[in-house]
């Protein structure tokens, strides 16, 4: 049962990956196309932040054999804060979540899970672009 939901979350997490580089649009000005950057980011934190939270369990302890606690809820934690940052800063927020997303991403070195790993080189992918 849990290999099921973990082979259906990185088939998921690389369709997303998938169709959302496949999806162009054009925004009509510069502010927009800001506000449309940012909505990809945040989507691709979110993703980031699911695959945490699957693989850690619904426990208020991650289940043994995957994810520390301490670091899942310091990734959670890191995760909102580059979300709020986005929110906060609709203009000049690249260098910010960069900042953040960098802090992020340190906590998450070690990790070996597929579908974290996914979900960190879709987000990766898109932040590292700003």
């Amino acid at each position: 049962m849990r290999m099921q939901r973990k082979t259906r979350l990185v088939v998921t997490l690389a369709l997303l990956t998938v169709l959302g580089a496949c999806a162009k649009v054009t925004p009509e000005t510069p502010k927009a196309g800001a506000a449309i950057k940012a909505d990809a980011v945040v989507v691709r934190v979110n993703e980031l932040q699911a695959a945490v939270i699957d693989y850690c369990g619904p426990a208020p302890q991650c289940a043994p054999g995957t994810i520390d606690t301490n670091t899942a809820r310091d990734v959670i934690k890191a995760l909102i804060e580059v979300r709020s940052v986005l929110k906060a800063s609709p203009n000049g927020w690249q260098a910010s979540a960069k900042a953040g997303w960098a802090v992020a991403k340190a906590r998450l070195v070690g990790i070996t899970h597929p579908a974290i790993l996914a979900a960190v080189a879709a987000a990766d992918v898109l932040i590292g672009g700003l």
